[in-house]
């Protein structure tokens, strides 16, 4: 018998509400699509994100992160009711925009801010600012 610690993790995109959308049309050459995920409040649960091969750069939790292409699945923690605004690279488009190369973040999550990108830190903050999820998204994008 499992306890509730115990909980298998359940996969992320059916964790809480999670949607895509096409991005901005003057993006479309650069992003597949932007999402946004929302945990509902209550106790945390484990999610499992597996392995898709694709670079995300997300605002969750006050910070903005870039998630390399996956190697293997992995369990994170997202926060009740703290919504989670992303956009995801096309194949190839990252390390472009994002100046880095993916040898550095494959398999890896990484706050920009600590990784060298000047400009991560402000952006966050203005994502951070935003009243609304489509406002975050917005400055997002």
């Amino acid at each position: 018998m499992t306890g509730q610690g115990d909980a298998a993790p359940v996969l992320a995109k059916r964790a809480g509400l999670y949607r895509e959308a096409p991005p901005a049309p003057a993006l479309a050459p650069h992003l597949l699509c932007r999402w946004v995920h929302v945990i509902p409040q209550g106790p945390a649960a484990p999610v499992a994100v597996v392995p898709d091969g694709c670079v995300d750069l997300l605002w969750a939790g006050g910070q903005l992160v870039v998630a390399g292409p996956d190697v293997t699945a992995h369990h994170p923690v997202l926060p009740p009711g703290d919504p989670v605004v992303a956009v995801r690279f096309r194949p190839g488009a990252a390390p472009r925009w994002l100046g880095l190369p993916m040898s550095e973040i494959t398999g890896r999550q990484l706050d920009l801010s600590e990784f060298g990108c000047p400009w991560a830190r402000g952006l966050a903050d203005r994502i951070g600012e935003a009243r609304t999820m489509a406002e975050r998204m917005a400055r997002l994008e």
